[in-house]
């Protein structure tokens, strides 16, 4: 053997020998906590386990022996919100993991979200469990068949979030400097002193803004199939320039949920307040229903039709009715680290119901969005939505009708830090192409926000 094999296989050797120590070390120390969780666990002392494996959760979280020692100590000890959390990361490698679906239908029955701890019961029955588990299955889902199908109950929940982020374009304004009208009006427009008879246009505003906002929901829930709820959203985008765009939203809302086997129905009315600046400027009224048919566990296929009466108040010509008819669907690919596709397309019209110059317009458009959850912590998405649009009269100004085409697309990160507390960051983009050049814009928006849920 040559003298440099020689000196490339000692190299090897010394530069390995670090990492294999470490790594022997690392799991002697884990099997240590494994160990100890074990025994505290045989004496009955839930809380003492809990509490000799919870200081090492970041280390060791891609084990799933110690997630699921984790798990069990921390149900047994009365944490049944961190216990769920934890063994969604069992089940998320180890999805046929029996004792982790066993405890987070437990942890789902002690959070008292029935409707989860059944389906996971359900699932655990068709694992051919041993009989004493088949018969704590069946106790659990009397129970909840008890405490739901034979009392109505209310539900709360909400969230409030913040947001700080930057528009490039925060007035709507047109690409173009100056507007090109029809020969009449360049004429016209001469006359009044303009050199190249142009119309003269804002350019765009960027600004960065902060952004607070809320949303609560109460939901009644009847026995069997019906639900229903109401719900309030209020959000304030206050932005560090031109804050005469600066904007306040309130949304109202009351519905219905019909859910039965594969079929489910959603109703919902709406009425929306947003103010630009100071003044009220548009207030809609909306009605909006959607069904939807599971094919399977992984297949969700659906349709909507969507209703709204818009009446903006400080340019009362752009008033209408919007009718949108859409369909869709989904599908989940994968199952330790799944990635699901959303699709949809629509139709609709909005019927002038003032004088508006360009009269009602035909609209139609379509989005896909793919979604990548991975270890249930995170996830990363992406959308691209398309739409048309078409006027039905003449434009007088530039002697056209008006037709526009919008292209947007977005990518998007979250983080759940727990089930309450979740971080997320979003990138967007649109440009909307017109033939009358008034009408073209482009628009950039990216933000950070932060998310607390409560119930």
């Amino acid at each position: 053997m040559s003298t440099l094999k020689v000196l490339l296989i000692y190299v090897m050797l010394c530069l390995s020998i670090p990492s294999y120590l470490y790594a022997s070390e690392k799991t002697e120390a884990l099997n240590a906590l494994k160990d100890k969780a074990l025994f505290y666990l045989a004496q009955g002392q839930a809380e003492k386990a809990y509490q000799t494996l919870k200081p090492a959760e970041l280390a060791y979280s891609g084990d799933a022996q110690f997630n699921y020692l984790l798990g069990i100590s921390a149900i047994d000890a009365g944490h049944p919100g961190d216990a769920s959390w934890i063994f969604e990361r069992v089940v998320a490698v180890m999805p046929h993991h029996a004792g982790a679906r066993m405890g987070m239908a437990r942890a789902f029955f002690q959070l008292k979200d029935y409707e989860n701890a059944r389906k996971e019961f359900l699932l655990l029955k068709t694992m051919s469990p041993p009989e004493s588990a088949s018969q704590a299955i069946e106790k659990y889902l009397a129970e909840i068949d008890r405490i739901t199908e034979k009392k109505s109950t209310w539900l709360f929940n909400g969230l409030v979030y913040s947001a700080v982020g930057h528009d490039s374009n925060v007035n709507g304004a047109p690409t173009s400097e100056k507007i090109l009208p029809a020969p009449w009006m360049q004429l016209f427009l001469t006359v009044l002193g303009s050199p190249d008879g142009t119309i003269a246009i804002d350019q765009e505003k960027s600004s960065a803004y902060l952004e607070v906002g809320t949303s609560n929901k109460a939901t009644y829930k009847k026995p069997e199939t019906w639900s229903f709820w109401g719900q309030v959203k209020a959000k304030n985008k206050e932005l560090q320039r031109y804050n005469e765009f600066s904007s306040r939203n309130i949304e109202l809302a009351i519905g219905s949920l019909w859910v039965k086997d594969s079929h489910s129905i959603n109703s919902e009315l709406g009425l929306s307040y947003v103010w630009r600046g100071s003044t009220l400027n548009n207030k809609i009224l909306s009605l909006q229903s959607s069904y939807s048919y599971s094919l399977n566990p992984r297949t969700l296929v659906g349709g909507y039709l969507f209703l709204a009466d818009q009446q903006y108040l400080e340019s009362s010509s752009n008033n209408g009715v919007l009718s949108t008819v859409g369909v869709s669907g989904s599908y989940i690919w994968g199952q330790y680290r799944p990635v699901v596709l959303q699709g949809n397309f629509y139709a609709g019209q909005d019927k002038a119901v003032s004088s508006r110059p360009e009269g009602d317009k035909s609209l139609f458009g379509s989005r896909v969005g793919l979604q990548f959850i991975y270890n249930q912590q995170h996830s990363f998405s992406t959308s691209v939505s398309w739409s048309d649009s078409r006027y039905a009269k003449e434009n007088s100004i530039f002697e056209k009708t008006r037709t526009e085409q919008q292209l947007s697309y977005a990518l998007g990160y979250t983080w759940s830090v727990n089930k309450s507390f979740s971080l997320s960051t979003r990138i967007s983009r649109s440009d909307t192409d017109s033939n009358i050049a008034l009408y073209d814009s482009e628009k950039s928006e990216i933000f950070l926000r932060a998310d607390y849920v409560y119930q």
